[in-house]
């Protein structure tokens, strides 16, 4: 220990200068420090920031998938109805194109009946049944027609007989 008797007012003036220095020296640390601080905190508030627009954009895309799920359904649905439908219509087609066939048939039956009967055709009688006889065939019609249809085809031809 130390006698105080024996401090001298140089030492006492050498304390206060280390104290002073010291202090000193703590102060400018603090400065130093401070700019570090501010730069962690501004990181902090940053990192804040981020973490609000994130927990936003989480929402909304939380928001679109939902939509998006909808959606999904919606289309499913749809593609459903669409086959279903697809596969109606083609029956409906079906069944006109043997409806229109049918037709097509006594129609040509009909035609050919006649001229037969009457022994005769004119070449725009032939034209006409021509077209009609493709048609039955594109219809899927058979061989009864075809056989009647060339028998016609060889009769004569009148360039201006009893239409």
């Amino acid at each position: 220990m130390v006698d105080i008797k024996e401090i001298t007012v140089g030492d006492i003036v050498t304390i206060l200068a280390v104290i002073a220095s010291l202090y000193a020296f703590y102060k400018m640390i603090k400065e130093l420090r401070k700019p570090r601080e501010e730069k962690d905190k501004k990181i902090e508030n940053d990192l804040a920031d981020h973490k609000k627009a994130l927990d936003k954009h989480e929402g909304i895309l939380e928001e679109h998938t939902v939509k998006l799920d909808k959606i999904d359904t919606t289309v499913t649905s749809i593609s459903g109805n669409l086959k279903e439908s697809s596969e109606y219509t083609k029956n409906a087609d079906e069944l006109i194109k043997t409806a229109l066939c049918s037709m097509q048939r006594q129609s040509l039956l009909n035609e050919c009946e006649k001229y037969l009967k009457r022994g005769f055709a004119t070449l725009e009688q032939k034209q006409t049944l021509s077209g009609q006889y493709e048609s039955y065939h594109n219809l899927g019609g058979n061989s009864f027609i075809t056989n009647i249809y060339e028998q016609v085809m060889k009769l004569p031809v009148s360039k201006d007989g009893d239409k």
